[in-house]
């Protein structure tokens, strides 16, 4: 695993007997988020995740790129992190922006994907401004992406968002395209 981030929660590798849905809810199949959500959810529950102990974690959307977003009629990790807050009850904030297009993390010859993904994310600007003015404890952050590879962009995302003053504590995705070579 990439360093940057804490615990990662995968459901399945990819391509796995969830690969269907995955590419389902990426291109195109709304209704798959909350049956997959479910998943997520009881894999956060055998975790030991759930119930969160002290201030529920913010759940975080790794943000598609505006032209991904078009090409595929929605963004999956958005739809993934909001149907999870209603199983949770955690929040799902919007904190991260894309600045810049990034060619697909799991394409082949993608050699140096975290300098890919380096200044690719960026708080969003009213986030900026806001800085996490909560009052109770300190703020604990669940980041949602759909796949991961090697899990360079998660990384970039948690510097993002320790940027902000948030302790970060792990991701959750839907498949794992990659494992770390021992």
């Amino acid at each position: 695993m990439a360093p940057g981030f804490g615990r990662l929660l995968a459901l399945d590798d990819y391509p796995g007997d969830l690969r269907a849905w995955v590419l389902g809810l990426k291109h195109g199949r709304r209704e798959l988020a909350e049956p997959l959500s479910r998943l997520v959810f009881e894999r956060l529950v055998a975790a030991g995740w759930w119930p969160a102990v002290g201030v529920a974690p913010v759940l975080v959307p790794v943000p598609a790129h505006p032209l991904r977003r078009l090409e595929r009629g929605q963004d999956a990790p958005l739809l993934l992190a909001r149907a999870l807050g209603r199983q949770t009850h955690w929040p799902v904030r919007r904190l991260l922006r894309r600045r810049r297009y990034t060619p697909p993390q799991g394409e082949p010859g993608s050699a140096s994907r975290s300098a890919n993904v380096r200044g690719a994310f960026a708080p969003r600007p009213v986030v900026r401004r806001w800085r996490w003015r909560q009052g109770a404890g300190e703020p604990t952050v669940v980041l949602v992406d759909d796949v991961v590879s090697s899990g360079a962009t998660l990384s970039e995302c948690a510097r993002v968002v320790r940027s902000l003053g948030v302790r970060f504590v792990g991701a959750v995705c839907l498949a794992r395209a990659e494992r770390a070579r021992a």
